[in-house]
């Protein structure tokens, strides 16, 4: 019966979403074109439950026995089994037909909501995004301006004898030169100096 309560309770719902999706808070007809029917058994009694919901945003949700007979019994048996056809009759008839009338419209309804719902995300996706670049840059502004950050060093590598060399040499090419022009001075004599400078 728990059971049967939660169940029947969710198919009116559902039945309920459905039609106020297609046409609104106005559902066509009455709420019959909501209302559930179960069947509960304990292989000794068979009992017929009729679910329905009354008030705004499915504010509230009833459910009524409508028969109960003993298995036993096949005069009852075989009255359960007229409800449970007449039931079947009008689903099948007057109440799929309303549900095949209310298919465009809950689809309709359904893209739309569909579309907004995925311009909002969009929307979310790109406030987001705009959110966290100005959170970047605020970020390398504060790290620009405030002196006390700790700069990222690059690390140099230490000299080695080779470095030392190649500076020496390179230090010691002027002094070079020098003592050759020196020593070229010593051994030229000073006219042929003059006449090449002249020159």
């Amino acid at each position: 019966m728990k059971k049967s309560a939660l169940h029947g309770t969710t198919i009116v719902n559902y039945h309920r979403q459905y039609f106020e999706s297609a046409y609104g808070d106005i559902i066509p007809a009455t709420s019959a074109y909501t209302m559930h029917m179960s069947v509960t058994c304990d292989m000794m009694l068979l009992q017929l439950w009729l679910h329905w919901s009354e008030g705004v945003d499915n504010g509230k949700y009833f459910m009524k026995e409508l028969y109960s007979c003993s298995l036993s019994m096949e005069e009852q048996i075989a009255k359960a089994q007229a409800i449970l056809k007449s039931h079947l009759d009008w689903a099948l008839g007057d109440r799929l037909q309303a549900i095949k009338d209310a298919l465009p419209l809950w689809q309709k309804t359904r893209a739309v909501e569909k579309a907004r719902h995925e311009l909002e995300e969009a929307r979310r996706v790109a406030a987001l995004a705009l959110r966290g670049s100005v959170s970047v840059r605020s970020h390398v502004t504060q790290v620009t301006v405030n002196p006390k950050t700790p700069r990222r060093s690059v690390a140099t590598p230490k000299s080695t004898s080779k470095s030392k060399a190649t500076n020496s040499n390179h230090t010691s090419i002027p002094r070079t030169r020098k003592r050759q022009r020196d020593s070229a001075e010593s051994y030229v004599p000073q006219d042929q100096i003059d006449e090449l400078s002249q020159s």
